[in-house]
């Protein structure tokens, strides 16, 4: 289904139709990456059925005004025209800045009042890629839209230029959001506000205990590690240079070619995106100081 983005945007007519639905912009939360509020499923359940109030920034009030200036920049960028557009996959909606008449490209558009300086700049000028909360708002953008690419531009409104880079579908990532957008309104339906996304601090015995081996195996690993480092350190000195065997070890000196960087065989404007593999969920664990 489509909206004209212009129709209904800013009026109450819209905020009650985005109030009951799963906005792109509001994907990040749900992900665990969003640097604002709302920064969790539990946040955004607060935010949708009145518990918190949603209030505009200057820095969303810069983004408004230069809106349009920034999209006819995109267009003679791109040599596309691109309409603002509402469109929906059940009760999953993306507010495009922009969508080309033949559906198969849209538009992201982003006015940081620090234009050129701005983190979302320096991130696409640096990485060729958007921030990651970005990138998922795009991946919902495209699910909904159906279109093949996304531009995602940032504007600077002072020096009435931008810069460009494009993101291309992941699979990967439409089904996760799909899910997560599931999850989320089961809760919502139901009045009930979801767990935060956030870690959660435990005590209970069964945590304890597998903290506590986790840490015991990760000191004894450290030790491991630097004891052999220091045993390789005397093996080397002992050896001067030269291949040597003995008690059951064989230290063996030998030429290695250096690597390729392939970084600079690659053009600068080259498609980098196409050839990115898909994404995955990874765990990460950090030994900290217990909190009292």
């Amino acid at each position: 289904m489509s909206i004209p983005a212009h129709e209904i945007q800013g009026s109450e007519a819209w905020l009650e139709y985005r109030r009951t639905r799963g906005g792109a912009s509001e994907l990040p939360a749900l992900m665990g990456c969003s640097p604002w509020a709302p920064r969790s499923a539990a946040e955004l359940f607060d935010f949708k059925t009145g518990r918190r109030q949603r209030y505009n920034n200057a820095a969303m009030r810069h983004g408004t005004t230069h809106e349009g200036e920034a999209r006819r920049w995109a267009e003679a960028e791109l040599g596309d025209a691109f309409e603002p557009k509402v469109l929906e996959q059940g009760r999953i909606i993306a507010s495009l800045d922009g969508i080309n008449m033949e559906g198969s490209v849209l538009l992201e558009l982003k006015c940081p009042p620090k234009g050129h300086e701005s983190k979302a700049w320096l991130q696409v000028e640096r990485n060729n890629t958007p921030d990651l909360h970005y990138w998922w708002q795009v991946q919902q953008q495209l699910y909904v839209s159906g279109a093949q690419k996304a531009y995602f531009a940032v504007y600077d409104a002072n020096q009435k230029n931008g810069i460009v880079t494009s993101v291309k579908p992941d699979p990967n990532a439409f089904k996760a959001l799909v899910d997560a957008w599931a999850e989320f309104f089961a809760y919502f339906d139901a009045d009930e506000r979801p767990p935060e996304n956030r870690p959660s601090h435990r005590r209970d015995k069964a945590w304890v205990a597998a903290a506590k081996a986790y840490q015991e195996a990760k000191a004894e690993l450290d030790a491991a590690k630097a004891k052999e480092a220091a045993a390789r350190e005397a093996l080397e000195l002992l050896a001067d240079g030269q291949s040597v065997r003995g008690a059951g070890l064989s230290l063996t000196r030998y030429w290695v070619q250096g690597r390729i960087d392939y970084k600079r065989l690659v053009p600068p404007d080259a498609d980098l995106e196409s050839a990115r593999a898909p994404g995955r969920w990874q765990i990460k664990i950090t030994q900290e100081k217990e909190t009292k």
